[in-house]
């Protein structure tokens, strides 16, 4: 199960290839502009409504089973966790720890990487 339209994903992907932390870190960036309170990698602790981040520019699309925006925004991080590559190897783990203790684990197939 994708949650993240093909396109999109690809595009992500392309971005995150090229970028690797740069990019995610330019998203936590933007975020803790609307959201001074945000500590590095706490991102996925807060109330982030969808709105406010697609006024940092973040395109997020998901199922219809994921309206809920703090649900949205972790599968967000998530998918940018499967997608960036491993020279941001330690900013991927602990992203993934993060979600994963908020989000009390996450089962399904999730975006498959391909080495395109």
């Amino acid at each position: 199960m994708d949650f993240i339209n093909a396109g999109h994903k690809n595009h992500l992907r392309r971005k995150l290839k090229l970028l690797a932390v740069k990019e995610t870190d330019d998203v936590l960036r933007k975020l803790r502009k609307v959201y001074p309170q945000l500590k590095p990698m706490s991102v996925v602790y807060e109330d982030v409504p969808t709105t406010d981040m697609l006024k940092c520019g973040i395109k997020i699309e998901s199922e219809s089973a994921y309206d809920n925006d703090k649900q949205e925004l972790t599968l967000f991080l998530f998918n940018i966790y499967m997608l960036v590559e491993n020279d941001a190897g330690d900013f991927r783990r602990r992203i993934r720890m993060a979600i994963l203790e908020r989000a009390g684990g996450i089962t399904g197939e999730v975006l498959e990487e391909n080495d395109d």
